[in-house]
């Protein structure tokens, strides 16, 4: 309620005769408390009965007094309220557990005597307050923070101040020189600014200065900003700084300073200005014309609080250790050679200039193959090349200051394809979850995305595997993937992915085989072993079975090369049988492992919509060379 309600309350009393007599009394409670209104009666001339109503500023009566001659009284209230007196005229009204629809004027009437008022408002927690300050102070200065906010009190016209209260870094209302206030708190002066004042966090609260007025949450957590600096200016190198021709030049200037520093770099020895508004003094290849002593200048970039500061660093220019050839063959420009399997003594030469290095090595794969100290040459010879050989060599030379200078060379040897690595022999899945096989070669040439061919056996035949919207076919250089978006009953059995190029072909095998929710959790008794599945069995039910399923694998494999394949009846799958999707939907991603080669003679048919070759497969990124050599790293292990 505001002001302009009051207008009209003036209006409503002036009509219905009911002059207030100033002042009028005014009531604050807190609401579902109990309000207390208090009038007195004028009792002058009682000769006969008379009475006194009280009611509310729209006209609704809430209580009655009749004084009797004698002073004495009887009430009359609606129900809820009290109403007492006493012979002086001293007439109190109870309301029980005020709400927002109570407050008003409420007025004591009686015929021919002018009406008293009292003024009930209900009292609301003032808002949340906010923290402002007057400027940006620098150091030394003061800085004057105001804490503002406003009464929620109803009606709106009380006239009730805000008294207000600080807490700084915990502490509430910290006192001494450094902090001074005002009557009312609303304002906090901090004197002699510091620098680490500017990480200080300051709230304050509003309380309304009344009885039982309520206290404002405290407001956001405010800090001020502090201009200073530059202090402490620094470079990240020690000096003198030493390096060695051909290297880079890289020093960084720092200086704490608020709000910013500019710097400025300037050549001692000759007094020329190399870098303005850098804080970096940054030079691509140095040479021994630029020993000399660097100036680093830090500025505060606030023109009202001007002040800088410097520091000089001296820089020494050494020759540099270099690796300037390293080469396979007899060559010395040769930094790749392709060769056959079983090429004998290949010959890998480093060569290093400069001062002798402190240790030169020659690495594959990250391991050393061959290592000297204080030398300038290094040879290292592979006796009988194979596939396991291809990849990138490494000339590693190091000297005294630990600067490491390197060159590679490049060797691929000519081999048909194989498996990379061993794997898992069988792979479970769930029904109705995704499942990735993926198949990674060795060779040389690469397969390439158009080098892979994947089949599913159906009944005794090898049906071809194409991408369409059940199956995802992916290929880069050495691998493939085959992803089953969502795997069904038709999913499960014998997968065989085949690798070729112009050296030679490989065939890699791959069982999938369902996973029960039973064979998931810890206990898995006899009667939950899915006894139709070979693998499950495998897995579930015992060492026993491990030779059972040994000897059916080995029966199935003669059952099918033994079944005739000269059948070429198409086969196309469409849509798969789905089931209920059960336990995750995470993708389960899994390696192959080769089952048997040289099966080159099988032919099938095509599993999927897609007839043309050269879209079954999506291109994976090229291997980088970190990835191949861990590959070929991976190979040597096993």
């Amino acid at each position: 309620m505001n002001i302009s309600i009051f207008v009209i309350l003036a209006v409503i009393i002036a009509v219905k005769a009911w002059p207030c007599v100033s002042p009028i009394r005014k009531v604050f409670s807190r609401v579902n408390t109990d309000a207390v209104l208090q009038f007195t009666a004028d009792l002058t001339n009682l000769k006969s009965p008379r009475m006194f109503e009280v009611s509310f500023f729209d006209g609704r009566a809430k209580a009655r007094i009749t004084y009797i001659s004698d002073r004495s009284f009887i009430t009359d209230v609606l129900p809820g309220l009290n109403i007492t007196g006493d012979t002086d005229g001293n007439v109190v009204v109870t309301l029980p557990y005020i709400q927002q629809n109570d407050t008003g004027v409420y007025i004591l009437t009686t015929a021919g005597i002018p009406s008293k008022c009292n003024c009930l408002y209900m009292l609301g927690i003032p808002r949340k307050p906010t923290v402002t300050v007057n400027k940006t102070p620098s150091v030394g200065e003061s800085a004057i923070l105001t804490c503002s906010s406003t009464s929620t009190t109803t009606p709106s016209n009380h006239s009730l101040s805000l008294k207000y209260s600080w807490r700084v870094n915990n502490i509430d209302n910290p006192t001494g020189t450094k902090y001074s206030y005002t009557t009312s708190k609303d304002k906090l002066t901090v004197s002699n600014i510091l620098k680490e004042d500017a990480n200080k966090q300051l709230t304050c609260s509003a309380t309304e200065d009344v009885t039982d007025g309520y206290t404002s949450s405290s407001s956001e957590i405010f800090s001020f900003d502090v201009k200073y600096g530059p202090d402490l200016v620094s470079v990240n190198v020690t000096s003198p700084y030493v390096l060695t021709e051909g290297e880079i030049m890289s020093i960084e200037c720092t200086a704490d300073c608020y709000p910013g520093c500019t710097y400025t770099w300037i050549n001692v020895t000759s007094g020329k200005v190399i870098n303005s508004n850098d804080d970096t003094l940054y030079i691509e290849s140095v040479d021994k014309y630029m020993i000399g002593d660097y100036q680093c200048k830090a500025k505060n970039t606030d023109s009202s609080y001007s002040k800088s500061a410097d520091v000089i660093v001296s820089v020494n220019i050494k020759e540099r250790t270099l690796v300037k050839l390293f080469y396979v063959g007899n060559n010395v420009s040769q930094s790749m050679m392709i060769v056959k399997e079983h090429t004998v003594d290949i010959r890998l030469t480093c060569e290093v200039s400069g001062d002798p290095a402190l240790n030169v090595t020659i690495m594959f794969n990250d391991k050393i193959l061959k290592e000297q100290d204080n030398t300038n040459s290094l040879t290292y010879i592979i006796k009988t090349a194979s596939c396991f050989d291809s990849g990138e060599y490494k000339c590693e030379a190091r000297n005294q200051k630990q600067e490491i200078s390197h060159r590679y060379v490049s060797l691929f040897v000519r081999c048909s394809p194989r498996s990379l690595r061993k794997t898992q022999e069988n792979i479970t899945s769930l029904l109705g979850t995704p499942v990735t096989l993926t198949f990674v070669a060795l060779a040389y040439p690469e397969p390439g995305p158009n080098g892979f061919t994947w089949f599913k056996e159906i009944g005794s035949r090898w049906t071809q595997v194409l991408s369409n919207e059940d199956y995802k076919i992916s290929s880069s250089g050495l691998e493939s993937n085959l992803t089953i978006l969502s795997v069904s009953k038709a999913d499960f059995g014998q997968y065989r992915v085949s690798v070729e190029n112009s050296i030679g072909s490989y065939n890699q095998y791959i069982f999938l085989v369902r996973q029960d929710l039973h064979n998931i959790s810890s206990g898995v008794s006899q009667e939950e072993c899915d006894c139709g599945s070979i693998v499950a069995i495998a897995i579930v039910c015992g060492v026993l079975t491990v030779i059972v399923t040994t000897y059916a694998v080995s029966i199935t494999i003669l059952w099918k090369r033994n079944v005739s394949i000269n059948k070429k009846r198409r086969t196309t799958v469409t849509k798969k049988d789905k089931d209920s999707v059960v336990g995750s939907t995470q993708q389960q991603h899994y390696d192959s492992v080769a089952y048997t080669t040289n099966d080159q003679d099988i032919q099938g048919h095509v599993l999927g919509t897609d007839d043309s070759s050269k879209t079954q497969y999506t291109d994976l990124d090229d291997f980088s060379r970190e990835k191949r050599d861990n590959l070929y790293d991976a190979i040597k292990k096993d």
